[in-house]
């Protein structure tokens, strides 16, 4: 165990608290490394967002880290009530284990759930004695309640003092901060006197807000952003000190105080030894009868609706062999999926998914034919979770499902967007309402965004910062940086522009990306076997959505299983315009979209034509250029079209190449005969990963 001899940061805000902080997580550990630190602590404002991240990263370069929040706590009140009439006040909480950890996530959830308002969570005294166990807290100097009452010379510090000490029985710490402040020199004296009356030990933090103190101002910059302000002389910089400084230039900081300020960092950063690695899953049992196995279950279930899918599929492509010769190869390939899934334990998953597919089409919701992936699954097309035939159309199952991995498959589910709510609710209804939350996403200012916001800050006109946002390239991704080297005139504003449009290039290049707000992954949902508090911190967006706290990836790495159900209008335009054709239509003889013929010329010729206003995937002028050029006449040609409108194939060629051997088949030179079959579909271009595994 790595022993912490020297000064640690306890107290540090990263991009994660939002419009607060200006530190990127992966160049924090970067520094901190450099600088020779061996630990330090993560405490953003109100949330627990950047947790995962942090201790990966700080794991990764074999650092230790220290998972905590800084709280807004409030007296024992009605929130939505009486919150206006109280002034909360900032208490810094570090997690010592994994009862600690799982304590503050639930503090963390409470302060979203319980105790927000107007936009901000606040938790309770009552909160802290519930659920103060495994946690360190700190003051947090001039913003806690101990150091308010000093500032303002409330005479019932002490008594708040000794509440703080006995929730948290010899865990509670008086913060001492050294900004440059005068205030904090006033309180300061204080806590040494009221440290000694009340037996309670003081710590040295620096409350670090950006990485560098040249970084005081863009972070100034970003704060005023966040508040809608203008940068006037009313809008000053209080302190260039919220730096993440050396262990050398925080001794000197502190070099007027008591030793124990810079020890107790060391002491406290020794107690917090905390795991977060997992390599468990929390998924729920999907409810079966009474000693039913799952995979005898979903075993029954896909052979059942392979019988149904085989006597459909063998009318419409009507081969000339028998039927059993026909379904000889369906059996084969769902004999080995079945075997597979089994072995790597995924029935339970594929019913789960089954279920709320299933159910929608039930209450005649309309659901995508499969996307993905997932299309190369006999199993899922056998269960109805699809409707494409994988064997028709050469998908390999592999591609989802690969056997030397213990990966989750992941579905991609389509639905009609009016229905969002009641799909959501049956998930909620059938695996408990706290078992179940949506994902955080965190949007972010890019290019044009930041250019924008800094340019209002710095007192730039809405038609001069939209003319300066406009010169920035219309490319997909394009950064700052990139576009000062494509544009000329952002090159020139840079070097010899005005003294304030070359602060506002500086400036928004050192804000360029970070996290602004919180947001509602547009398609992720998770279910757990139990609270989602256990596992992971919750949060709710703006509408009072229930999301988890962290990003998708991370929620992943605590256990979490994703499910994807993308609500879509196209789905739902489409089921309206299949209502009105068949209340039009012969009675008796409904349209469906599973058997409207894939050869229509008239749909062909409006492809070819780039007719396409309104259609999901080739509605785009880029897209309809490409329709043109290809000239479409087969369905596999419209999937290969799908898929080489993306940035990677746009850029390599592969179009082109396409579109020569589309029309020029003659010309096609394959680099083996093997590939011929492999690649004549797609006119000598890969385009499929199938096409390399095959």
């Amino acid at each position: 165990m790595m022993c912490i001899s020297q000064f640690t940061h306890l107290n540090l805000k990263t991009e994660y608290s939002l419009m607060r902080s200006t530190i990127r997580i992966n160049k924090l550990v970067k520094k901190l490394k450099e600088i020779g630190y061996q630990a330090c602590a993560i405490t953003d404002f109100g949330n627990l967002f950047g947790a995962i991240e942090f201790y990966q990263a700080m794991k990764k370069e074999g650092l230790q880290p220290i998972i905590g929040m800084v709280a807004n706590v409030v007296p024992n009140i009605q929130f939505e009530q009486e919150v206006p009439s109280y002034q909360a006040h900032e208490i810094t909480l570090l997690c010592q284990n994994k009862q600690g950890y799982r304590n503050l996530s639930y503090l963390a959830s409470l302060g979203y759930t319980e105790g927000k308002f107007r936009g901000v969570p606040h938790i309770s005294h009552y909160m802290l004695e519930e659920y103060s166990e495994g946690l360190i807290a700190l003051s947090s100097g001039l913003t806690g309640e101990v150091g308010n009452c000093l500032l303002n010379g409330n005479t019932i510090a002490d008594t708040i003092a000794q509440w703080y000490q006995d929730v948290f029985e010899g865990r509670y710490y008086f913060e001492i901060q050294n900004h440059g402040l005068s205030e904090q020199q006033k309180i300061n004296s204080q806590l040494f006197i009221l440290s000694k009356k009340l037996s309670i030990p003081l710590v040295g933090t620096n409350s670090c807000h950006y990485l560098s103190q040249n970084d005081a101002f863009s972070q100034h910059i970003w704060e005023l952003i966040g508040e809608k302000k203008q940068l006037n002389a009313n809008s000053s910089i209080q302190t260039d000190q919220r730096y993440l400084k050396s262990i050398k230039k925080m001794a000197f900081t502190f070099q007027d105080f008591p030793k124990e300020i810079i020890h107790n960092t060391s002491v406290i950063a020794e107690q917090c030894r905390l795991s977060l690695d997992n390599s468990h899953f929390y998924l729920p049992t999907f409810p079966t009868k009474t000693g039913e196995n799952h995979n005898t279950l979903l075993s029954s279930k896909t052979k059942n609706g392979l019988e149904k899918r085989l006597k459909e599929t063998y009318q419409i492509h009507a081969p000339q062999y028998p039927f059993e010769i026909f379904r000889q190869v369906y059996d084969e390939r769902l004999e080995f999926e079945l075997e597979t899934i089994i072995q790597l334990q995924f029935s339970n998953y594929f019913l789960i998914v089954a279920d709320y597919v299933n159910w929608m089409k039930l209450q005649e919701i309309p659901v995508g034919p499969g996307r993905g992936s997932s299309a190369g699954s006999l199993v899922a097309y056998a269960l109805g979770i699809t409707n494409v035939d994988p064997i028709h159309y050469n998908l390999c199952f592999e591609r989802f499902i690969n056997p030397e991995r213990n990966d989750f498959p992941d579905f991609d589910i389509d639905f009609g967007n009016k229905e969002r709510k009641r799909v959501f609710d049956y998930i909620r209804g059938k695996y408990g309402e706290k078992n179940v939350c949506q994902i955080a996403i965190f949007h972010r200012l890019e290019a044009k965004g930041i250019l924008r916001e800094v340019s209002k800050v710095l007192g730039f006109s809405d038609l001069e910062a939209d003319k300066i946002a406009k010169r920035i390239p219309n490319k997909l991704g394009i950064n700052l940086q990139e576009s000062i080297q494509e544009e000329l005139e952002l090159a020139l504003m840079e070097q010899k522009g005005t003294e304030n449009e070359q602060r506002l290039i500086k400036l928004a290049k050192s804000l360029e990306g970070l996290c602004t707000t919180l947001g509602v992954h547009a398609c992720g949902i998770v279910i757990f076997d139990r609270d989602v508090r256990e596992i992971i911190p919750v949060c709710t967006s703006k509408k009072n959505i229930t999301l988890s706290m962290f990003r998708m990836k991370y929620v992943e790495d605590q256990g979490g299983v994703k499910f994807d159900c993308l609500s879509l209008k196209t789905l739902s335009k489409m089921e309206n315009i299949l209502q009105r054709i068949n209340q039009q239509g012969s009675p008796g003889s409904p349209l469906m979209l599973e058997n409207i013929p894939l050869n229509d010329s008239g749909t062909f010729q409006l492809l070819c034509r780039g007719d396409t206003d309104g259609i999901f995937h080739v509605g785009s002028n880029g897209m309809k250029r490409l329709l043109r050029k290809i000239q479409p006449s087969k369905i596999e040609e419209i999937v290969s079209i799908l898929a080489l409108y993306r940035p990677g194939p746009l850029g390599s060629g592969m179009v082109d190449d396409f579109i020569q051997g589309r029309h020029n088949e003659n010309q096609i030179v394959y680099l083996h005969p093997l590939l011929e079959s492999v690649l004549n579909e797609t006119y000598g271009v890969f385009i499929y990963q199938e096409q390399v595994m095959r």
